[in-house]
């Protein structure tokens, strides 16, 4: 029996190679991330769980949710445009979840010890992240309901931009906020350890923003 082999081209073959540095970069990041927390701090605590949840919500499942639409995304090969939606929809239904869950054990946290909130640039970058990432779920129902936008005279290209862009802004900006958090609270890792945590998670953030612009480009030219 014959064996046919499908043509693979060099962009291809480069698209798949920078994907498989995401997701190794990604794991890299997210495991020794949640690695430092589990052997030294106290699960039992808020701050524990503000650190795990919102690392998950922003760096793994918002991060996996923006490389849906990188075209090197070898995981998504032959999966259809309505499937690859509704993956997309629901790593951003379960990062938003996190990171409402997250932030909001930090709140519950600094009141039962009468601090005030948002006052650090980490704060502050945190809450205009989750603002946005709601936004961008809600952004998305749009964008699934797009038949219905059109008979209500509204372009589904805007919305689709829009949504696009928001949610960019909020994978970044929570991602900004992680590294500042990372920079500032993170005792248990040494200076050099979290300068290179944060390197990790800005390449990676970086390739994987390269999908989303590809389509911003695709739909205006």
């Amino acid at each position: 029996m014959s064996v046919f082999h499908e043509p693979v081209s060099n962009r291809s073959r480069l698209l798949f190679a920078i994907q498989g540095v995401f997701q190794m970069l990604l794991a890299v990041f997210v495991g020794s991330t949640v690695w430092l927390m589990a052997y030294s701090r106290d699960w039992g605590a808020k701050a524990t769980w503000h650190i795990f949840l919102t690392t998950i919500g922003f760096a793994l499942l918002m991060a996996e949710a923006v490389s849906l639409l990188n075209e090197g995304n070898v995981f998504y090969i032959g999966v259809n445009k309505l499937r690859r939606g509704l993956i997309h929809g629901t790593y951003m239904f379960l990062a938003t979840l996190s990171a409402v869950i997250g932030i909001g054990l930090k709140i519950q946290e600094k009141s039962d010890r009468g601090s005030k909130h948002f006052t650090s640039t980490h704060g502050k970058l945190g809450i205009a992240a989750l603002v946005l990432t709601i936004t961008a779920c809600l952004g998305g129902l749009g964008v699934l309901n797009s038949s219905r936008l059109y008979r209500a005279g509204i372009k589904p290209k805007w919305v689709r931009v829009l949504h696009i862009l928001i949610s960019c802004f909020a994978y970044l900006i929570g991602c900004v906020a992680l590294g500042y958090g990372i920079d500032s609270y993170f005792g248990e890792a040494t200076a050099d350890t979290k300068k290179g945590l944060i390197t990790v998670l800005g390449l990676y953030v970086v390739i994987s923003l390269s999908g989303p612009a590809n389509t911003l480009y695709s739909i205006f030219v």
